[in-house]
């Protein structure tokens, strides 16, 4: 899958980094994965990509089309017209499939630097560990490479960081007729997550039709069924 690696949200006072913004993917797995007409969305505003062929295990650099030659030497690049301005103390970034459906999200605050000094600007935030997904805040941290970050390279804090502690269920909720809300206690693999099978309601109620994860919150996944929930009648959801 594709996830978000590597976040340059205050590049000023840069350390030996280009003094602009960029954010990094990484392509987990084997294959190539061609990013046209997936999108990209930074806070509410969202940008359609361009075509382009992500091979396995590679890194992409995300950035302005008009800053796109000052990160060639570090990697593959691609600009995005008008690359909307990343707010320094947190926002939320979302990859999204030709579908609409999330690839990857992340809500990053300062905090996440874990360095008072880094945190004022010029270090990057790093992901610890690209494999785990459903950790956000104890697998990231700023970088620790001298430049300031490793754009189109690996992490400078990359390590094996797994997820030990699997997802619980916090509440469950019928927010329509033929709907529920899932919200989980961590955000939930997407793939894991969107596979109806995983999903088995008692009395005896069928496959999904359809599961999304919330843009908004993705703790949240929505499931949706052909049939109406009956009043009066306590179901169970397992998952």
């Amino acid at each position: 899958m594709i996830v978000i690696n590597e976040i340059m949200a205050d590049p000023t006072p840069a350390v030996l980094l280009p003094e602009v913004e960029f954010v990094e993917l990484y392509n987990t797995t084997e294959y190539t994965i061609n990013l046209e007409d997936c999108t990209y969305q930074i806070g509410s505003t969202e940008k359609s990509m361009p075509a382009y062929s992500l091979g396995g295990g590679e890194y992409l650099i995300l950035c302005d089309e008009d800053d796109v030659t000052l990160f060639e030497s570090y990697g593959n690049t691609l600009g995005i017209a008008s690359f909307t301005l990343i707010t320094n103390g947190g926002q939320t970034i979302i990859i999204y499939d030709t579908a609409m459906n999330v690839i990857d999200q992340v809500t990053y605050s300062d905090a996440w630097y874990q360095d008072s000094n880094k945190e004022e600007g010029g270090w990057t935030l790093e992901k610890i560990d690209p494999t785990n997904t459903c950790s956000p805040q104890t697998n990231w941290i700023a970088s620790n490479d001298d430049n300031g970050g490793t754009p189109g390279e690996i992490n400078s804090v990359y390590a094996v960081n797994n997820d030990t502690v699997s997802p619980e269920i916090l509440s469950v909720s019928v927010s329509a007729s033929n709907e529920l809300t899932v919200i989980f206690s961590e955000p939930t693999d997407t793939t894991e997550s969107l596979t109806l099978s995983k999903y088995d309601v008692t009395p005896d109620f069928g496959t999904p039709i359809f599961a999304m994860v919330n843009p908004e919150n993705s703790n949240e996944i929505l499931i949706q069924y052909a049939a109406s929930f009956a009043e009066n009648v306590n179901y169970e959801l397992t998952v």
